[in-house]
């Protein structure tokens, strides 16, 4: 989408929302039952994965044979990889390199950009933003900001 391409080439702030994901797609035991995919073939594999396609959009959901599921949505300006795994994590790849991954025991995201910078979301409030170059913002939930820069030199910015 134009605002996926738009995102992608700004610079990550911790002020960005964390990411959202919705549940895995609902698929059931039965070969014609699997949520958002309208009429689709199914493609059983040896290793035990079953793979829905969607004959009207090119969607993908696999499911493996230990529970995870993987649904790859395509786009103009390529697939957005989603992965579903059975302890509760999710990682989520867009076109352009950016990779979301969230942590469900801690409640955590963790969004790694293309330009190497990662961004934390906790539970908190607390939001983190690690660049390459050793910089690092955090933003604590009272709205302090603080620049820890790599020489170790820290900035604090109060609240708005």
């Amino acid at each position: 989408s134009a605002v996926e391409a738009a995102a992608a080439h700004r610079v990550p702030s911790v002020r960005d929302a964390p990411p959202r994901v919705g549940p895995p797609p609902a698929v059931s035991d039965a070969e014609h039952s699997c949520s958002g995919l309208g009429a689709f073939d199914v493609n059983r594999h040896e290793d035990g994965r079953v793979e829905r396609v969607s004959r009207e959009t090119g969607r993908r959901v696999v499911t493996f044979a230990n529970g995870t599921v993987k649904d790859v949505v395509p786009s103009a300006e390529g697939s957005i990889s989603t992965v579903y795994f059975t302890n509760g994590d999710v990682k989520r790849a867009h076109p352009g390199g950016r990779v979301e991954y969230f942590y469900k025991e801690v409640d955590t995201w963790h969004t790694t950009h293309p330009e190497g910078v990662e961004v934390y979301h906790f539970p908190s409030g607390q939001t983190e933003a690690h660049g390459a170059d050793g910089r690092k913002e955090i933003l604590f939930p009272d709205g302090l900001l603080r620049r820890v820069y790599p020489d170790g030199r820290e900035e604090d910015e109060p609240a708005p």
